[in-house]
Parts: structure tokens; C-alpha cells; sequence
């Protein structure tokens, strides 16, 4: 699996003639009032991310979170010592399935299912993030232990009781209540 070039990623990422009319429309969201966007956070997302992603996948690699560092340590290994602390501390293992809410192209998810030997269930609300996720899951070889599911993670589509565990990696601010997140 290589990088993508930058020529690549601007061929990949949203259409051309939509880049900006989509920044125009996240930015003016930016001028509304707390609530306006709070009632739009949805579409708010989903334009950054159309925006975004290419180019956090270019400078950042697949797994969009920062992790503690330890002096000397590299800042792909710190990345891959947090998310598998995070499978040991759910105490993930084969059979089974856990929920990452807000799971971007599915970097984390891939390295705790591999990790785990769990079956991993992505939720994200971004297209293009789930198609970029799918290709590298497929590309990975994890595509039977990893999934994604296009949903809002506020309004989960999972009845209670289905997952063994969750997690959210630097997803849940992007939620417009934190406390009906949570609840």
C-alpha cells in the first residue's frame, strides 16, 4: 500500500468544480450563530471532511487522532501503541464486535481488528470517507473484519445490547450535544 501522490489526492478528493461552492458553504456556517450550526452539524462535517480528508491521509496517514509520545518515539508508533492500548483496555478479542463511532477512513479500525482479532463496526456519516475506508480495509486484507456503516453517530442505526464495546478516537466533537451523545 503506497502513499498517494498530491496530484493524486487533488484527482481523488471531491470534484473540482464543487470545491468551492462546498468551502464557501462550510465557511458560512462559521457566520451563523451557535445553534444555526449546532442544527447543521451534519453538513458541516460532511463539507470539511469532503474537503479535508485527502489531505489528512497525505500528511497524517489513516489513523486522523494524536497519541502521547514517548521521548524518541516516532509519531507512527505512538499512534499504533494507543490504539492497541485501547483494544487491550476493552479487552478486545476474537468474536467480538465493537462500535467506532466516528471512525474516518477506518485507520484505527483496521489496527485494533488486526490487533484484537475483533470484528470492528465503523460508523461515519461521510461518503467519500467510507469509500476511502472500504479500499483500504479490502487492500489491507481486514475487509471481513471491519465494516462500515453510513450513520450519524447521534442516531445509531444498532439495536442496545449488539456491540461488546465502543470507542470514539477525536470524533465526538463534532457532536452538536455532548451529553445526548453520551447518554
Amino acid at each position: 500500500m503506497s502513499e498517494p501522490t498530491v496530484t493524486e489526492l487533488i484527482q481523488s478528493s471531491i470534484p473540482r468544480a464543487r470545491v468551492e461552492s462546498t468551502a464557501a458553504g462550510y465557511t458560512a456556517l462559521h457566520r451563523g450563530t451557535a445553534e444555526e450550526r449546532k442544527s447543521a452539524y451534519a453538513t458541516m462535517v460532511n463539507d470539511y471532511y469532503d474537503l479535508a480528508t485527502d489531505f489528512y491521509e497525505y500528511g497524517w496517514g489513516q489513523s486522523f487522532h494524536f497519541a502521547p509520545r514517548y521521548r524518541g518515539e516516532s509519531f507512527e508508533a505512538s499512534i499504533a501503541r494507543h490504539e492497541h492500548f485501547l483494544a487491550a483496555q476493552l479487552g478486545l478479542r476474537p468474536g467480538m464486535r465493537a462500535l467506532d463511532l466516528g471512525c474516518g477512513v477506518g485507520g484505527p479500525m483496521r489496527a485494533i481488528a488486526r490487533f484484537s482479532g475483533a470484528e470492528i463496526v465503523g460508523v461515519n456519516n461521510n461518503d467519500y470517507q467510507i469509500r476511502r475506508g472500504e479500499k483500504h480495509s479490502a487492500e489491507a486484507g481486514l475487509g471481513a473484519r471491519t465494516r462500515f456503516v453510513k450513520a450519524d453517530f447521534m442516531k445509531l442505526p444498532f439495536d442496545d445490547a449488539s456491540m461488546d464495546a465502543a470507542y470514539a478516537i477525536e470524533a465526538t466533537c463534532h457532536a452538536p450535544d455532548k451529553l445526548a451523545l453520551f447518554q
